[in-house]
């Protein structure tokens, strides 16, 4: 079952998110997972949905890798985690309905893969202040973002010592810059701890969908060897 709260962070623990079982799912995992609404804690009601698996080699020193989709508006758990590189699939089941069957090539097999639906809106995530959901810049998203970042390691505290990245895709062109831009600008614990981000098939600088810089595209293309 997902866990779902209204109350500030700083009260939470990570039991108050694991997942203990998941329907349908024929073999336990050997790795422990957690997911529900974590509080941002910024006057707004803003609570960020999140799904954490963590490393089923070691997680105590691998890798926290943090993921959107983009989109804009795309779910990171309805896309990253269930049909990209998350830790299951869902197929069609032998008895009838939809069941999650183990993916071999997960990321989680060597890092601690954390998806959040971001921002305010997006996918499960969701604020009390109706001004949550216009008129979101890209530095909007950002700054929630690394609000939740923040209050997930203050929650997630064993982890606040491993290398973090910063990923995603297609819109995370310029999600992740920006998010890592104000996890560099806040400094602290966090900036030390992040190492870099990765971002696949970027948009970068372009509104993507209705006026694709070609420009922009072209030249990171070229740059990295792709044509």
């Amino acid at each position: 079952m997902f866990a779902t709260f209204a109350i500030a962070s700083a009260a939470l623990s990570p039991s108050d998110f694991e997942i203990k079982s998941l329907p349908g799912l024929a073999k336990p995992p050997k790795f422990k997972q957690y997911s529900g609404l974590l509080p941002i804690n910024d006057g707004h009601g803003t609570e960020l949905f999140f799904w954490f698996v963590e490393s089923a080699l070691i997680p105590e020193t691998d890798p926290v890798v943090f993921w959107t989709n983009g989109g804009p508006g795309a779910s990171s758990v309805a896309f990253g985690f269930w049909t990209e590189h998350g830790p299951f699939r869902l197929e069609n089941g032998t008895t009838g309905g939809i069941q999650p069957v183990h993916y071999d090539y997960s990321w989680n097999r060597i890092a601690n893969v954390l998806y959040v639906e971001m921002p305010s809106g997006v996918g499960f995530s969701q604020s009390t202040d109706p001004k949550k959901y216009s008129n979101i810049t890209d530095v909007h998203a950002a700054g929630d973002t690394y609000a939740f970042l923040k209050a997930f390691l203050g929650v997630f505290s064993t982890f606040q010592s491993n290398d973090l990245w910063i990923t995603g895709e297609s819109y995370g062109g310029h999600y992740v810059p920006m998010i890592s831009k104000a996890i560099l600008d806040g400094g602290g614990a966090i900036a030390k701890q992040m190492k870099g981000f990765l971002i696949g098939n970027p948009g970068i600088n372009s509104d993507w969908y209705f006026n694709v810089n070609e420009f922009a595209y072209l030249t990171y293309m070229w740059s990295h060897g792709f044509i």
